[in-house]
């Protein structure tokens, strides 16, 4: 009866020990993920972003040397993104 017990708690040892280790390697490797695309986003950049833009509208100024400015953007302008970004995301569901 003794050794019916001592199994018993053997077996229940490990299995709690199988259970913690397979929830740890649930945890680390199953990744929820929630796939959009072609949805619409207010992004915030917190740094300067280096971009170049060509006029389309001939300028009648003559310039003779380099340029460095700062424009400030106060419209909605679109830039396609060819790369997957992971994000935060916050929703009502």
């Amino acid at each position: 009866m003794k050794n019916l017990l001592a199994a018993i708690g053997l077996i229940a040892v490990i299995g709690v020990i199988a259970g913690v280790l397979i929830g740890v390697w649930v945890f680390r490797n199953v990744d929820a993920r929630l796939l959009l695309s072609n949805q619409p986003a207010t992004v915030i950049i917190p740094e300067p972003l280096r971009v170049s833009a060509q006029v389309l509208n001939n300028l009648e100024i003559e310039l003779d040397t380099s340029i460095k400015t700062t424009v400030p953007i106060d419209q909605v302008i679109t830039i396609p993104i060819a790369e997957t970004l992971n994000v935060m995301a916050d929703f009502d569901g």
